[in-house]
């Protein structure tokens, strides 16, 4: 019983080391992700934001003031 009850208790302790570490590296590098999907990520980001900017301004409502008021 004390043996399984150690047991757990390393693996309990070891599943938090690799959740620092899988934290502390996402901290690092922003995601998780292989640098492929990352750039598609941002690239896709990056269109999302230019066809807002493309809709606010044919709106009007852009103010390049930062906020659309």
């Amino acid at each position: 019983m004390t043996d399984g009850r150690k047991h757990s208790h390393a693996v309990e302790r070891l599943r938090e080391t690799r959740r620092k570490l899988r934290n502390a590296i996402t901290h690092e590098q922003g995601t998780l992700r292989p640098d492929s999907l990352r750039l598609q990520a941002m690239k896709r980001a990056r269109l999302r934001m230019k066809d807002r900017l493309r809709d606010l301004t044919a709106r009007g409502t852009f103010r390049p003031g930062g906020l659309a008021a």
